[in-house]
């Protein structure tokens, strides 16, 4: 299965949205985020595998003050089981 975040913009600049794994435990995943205006086609995927840890993913988008963006973490192959992660974001304005 997969996760399903929003995250509004306090302010505008350029959003970052990551993952890492949980006490060592890997999986690989995969980041996608998309716009309020179109949920079918993601604006932005990571599946960097970032240090050589299937789990950790980085993927930047720019956001507008209040914009909402949605965020899909997922398994990156279908049929992989549940993986165990933390996820953070932060806005650094423009």
């Amino acid at each position: 299965g997969w996760d399903w975040y929003a995250i509004t913009a306090e302010m505008a600049g350029v959003l970052t949205i990551l993952t890492r794994s949980v006490d060592d435990m890997e999986g690989d995943l995969r980041i996608d985020v998309y716009r309020a205006d179109d949920l079918r086609e993601p604006e932005e995927g990571s599946d960097q595998d970032q240090s050589g840890v299937m789990t950790n993913e980085s993927v930047t988008v720019d956001v507008a003050a209040g914009e909402t963006v949605y965020v899909k973490v997922a398994p990156a192959f279908a049929g992989n089981g549940a993986v165990a992660y933390r996820m953070a974001s932060g806005v650094i304005g423009g």
